[in-house]
């Protein structure tokens, strides 16, 4: 069979396993309060993108040339990535959580609240659609369409006669890493914001005035 047809069948299995995991577990779904209907993670679903991508390529080698390729740095790096700012954000996460739980505040979580729009959930903070979620989003998108053509390219005549099946896995520079790793950084620095009102002290009326008031017009 074409290595091409082997990638795409293999490319369309996992995402279908990723829309059965979602439907069932909320795979990319952020941690909160409200267990119907979770808002979308951008960490997850950045961490599942790339998983998804490696993973597919991986099993395609395997299937067409029953060889194991061996992965490049900067594939490992772009894993990495994911992972940390999967791991930064559900510390995040975490800390807003117990501010919430210390002042009674947890209802205005802002990734309690689910738009029902994966787009819209991804790229919003508290404050709506955020520059810094739509560059992380955008750069994404276009190393992961990047690296799936040039798999395609390089796969299509794959067989189990074949040498040099490392060469069918893209390098990426080491500067598209560095602003991989830039736009990843700055999302979480700005996440680590997007509940700071959590932390401002709740103000109590003040019952005595109130009191005193109602007393005056009586």
């Amino acid at each position: 069979m074409n290595g091409q047809y082997i990638y795409l069948l293999v490319l369309l299995s996992f995402l279908v396993l990723i829309f059965f995991l979602q439907k069932k577990y909320q795979l990319l779904a952020d941690s909160g309060t409200n267990s119907i209907k979770k808002a979308y993670s951008l960490s997850r679903t950045q961490l599942v993108w790339w998983s998804f991508i490696v993973l597919s390529t991986i099993v395609a080698i395997v299937i067409g040339s029953g060889k194991l390729p061996k992965l490049t740095e900067s594939t490992l790096v772009l894993l990495g990535i994911g992972a940390l700012t999967t791991i930064s954000s559900r510390l995040t996460d975490i800390s807003d959580d117990k501010k919430a739980a210390g002042n009674g505040t947890t209802a205005q979580i802002s990734r309690n609240d689910s738009t029902g729009n994966f787009l819209l959930d991804i790229l919003s903070d508290n404050e709506g659609v955020s520059i810094h979620r739509l560059q992380s989003v955008v750069f994404n998108l276009i190393f992961g369409v990047w690296f799936m053509y040039k798999v395609m390219i390089e796969i299509k005549g794959i067989s189990p006669c074949i040498t040099g099946v490392n060469n069918m896995i893209p390098n990426f520079d080491k500067s598209n890493l560095i602003m991989m790793g830039i736009s990843s950084g700055t999302y979480i620095a700005l996440k680590t914001t997007e509940n700071a009102h959590l932390s401002l002290p709740i103000t109590k009326p003040d019952t005595q005035t109130t009191n005193t008031v109602a007393d005056t017009n009586c």
